[in-house]
């Protein structure tokens, strides 16, 4: 996805999206090498506060804010701990907010994913809040 946004921007595209995917690249990286969170929550803390700040001098126009909102939701979503409802509906509420940048620029590739993401997230709230008996309902 990363080099897709990249290509994207190249071809007229948001360079938002490329700032996404390079939070979402590093929190991979930090995931698949297993960094322990002293040193991983930090990381993905500070480049999502410095792309969130980045997308602020890039300010194109009030749609913007979509995007600045979902990616401090997602860059906190993946800071907090795995298996927690605050992680998966900070996940979820990023992911909604940046489907809509998405759908107001026109990018249905990115309209699309995060649409699955946010239901995907949004699953995983529930069964985890079913699971912890926070709420009455069984899925």
């Amino acid at each position: 996805m990363l080099t897709y946004s990249i290509f994207s921007y190249q071809q007229g595209g948001s360079v938002f999206f490329i700032l996404l995917q390079g939070l979402v690249s590093v929190s991979s990286v930090m995931m698949m090498l297993n960094v322990p969170d002293k040193i991983d929550i930090p990381v993905i803390t500070l480049s999502g506060l410095g792309l969130i700040i980045w997308s602020l001098f890039l300010f194109e126009d009030y749609s913007t804010i979509f995007f600045i909102l979902g990616l401090s939701g997602i860059a906190m979503g993946y800071a907090l701990k795995m298996g927690t409802v605050k992680r998966s509906l900070s996940l979820t509420l990023g992911s909604i907010l940046i489907a809509i940048f998405s759908y107001i620029g026109g990018d249905w590739v990115f309209f699309w994913l995060n649409v699955f993401f946010s239901i995907f997230s949004g699953y995983y709230a529930i069964k985890i809040m079913v699971a912890n008996k926070h709420c009455n309902f069984k899925l």
